[in-house]
C-alpha cells in the first residue's frame, strides 16, 4: 500500500510539473494561454522590474538551498527516500515556476534587434 501512495504521488507530481512547464512553453510561444509573454504590461518598467528580480532571486536561492547535500540529508528526515525527487521536483519547480510564469510583471522593453 505504501509503495502504491508514493507511485501515486510520484505521478500526481510530475503531472502538475508536466502542467506548469506546458504553460511555460505556451506563455513563451504566446500560444493556447491568456497570458504570455508579450501580453501588455500592467505594471510600471521599475515595478515589474523589482518584481521579477524577486521572483527570479527566491527561485534561484530556494534551488541552490535544496541541491546541496547537507539539505537533501535533512529533507530525508521528513520525506521518505523514494519520493524526495518528486517532492523536490514538485515543490522546486513547479510552486517557484508556476509563480513566476502566473505573476510575474510584462515588461516593455527591446533585448535585440535584426534590422
Amino acid at each position: 500500500m505504501k509503495k502504491f501512495i508514493f507511485l501515486l504521488y510520484g505521478i500526481v507530481a510530475y503531472l502538475i510539473f508536466f502542467g506548469t512547464f506546458s504553460y511555460a512553453v505556451g506563455f513563451v510561444s504566446t500560444l493556447l494561454v491568456p497570458k504570455h509573454i508579450d501580453s501588455e504590461p500592467i505594471s510600471p518598467l521599475g515595478y515589474a522590474f523589482l518584481v521579477n528580480t524577486g521572483l527570479l532571486s527566491l527561485f534561484a536561492i530556494q534551488h541552490s538551498v535544496m541541491a546541496r547535500p547537507a539539505f537533501k540529508k535533512w529533507w530525508t528526515k521528513f520525506v521518505p527516500e523514494p519520493i524526495v525527487y518528486a517532492v523536490s521536483a514538485n515543490i522546486n519547480s513547479t510552486s517557484f515556476f508556476g509563480v513566476i510564469v502566473f505573476n510575474g510583471s510584462t515588461m516593455v522593453m527591446r533585448v535585440y534587434s535584426f534590422n
